[in-house]
């Protein structure tokens, strides 16, 4: 069985162009950041992990920068 993954999402766009003008802001605030599509959205993930906690507190620290974080499951 495949485990849960928290992926912290602080973006969704919906034009690759508009991804990249954020990923220098988020990396210019000390945050690792991945993009990959889905659903015809360009995503932002800032970290994945198996423990819920962590993902909340990461996404926790997002928000302080004002990003508009959330969990995505998978």
């Amino acid at each position: 069985p495949t485990k849960t993954m928290y992926r912290v999402i602080v973006g969704s766009f919906d034009t690759k162009q508009q991804a990249q003008d954020v990923i220098r802001n988020i990396k210019a605030d000390g945050f690792p950041v991945f993009m990959y599509q889905t659903g015809g959205k360009y995503r932002l993930q800032i970290g994945a992990f198996q423990s819920k906690n962590s993902a909340t507190n990461l996404m926790k620290k997002a928000m302080e920068y004002g990003y508009n974080a959330f969990i995505s499951i998978k």
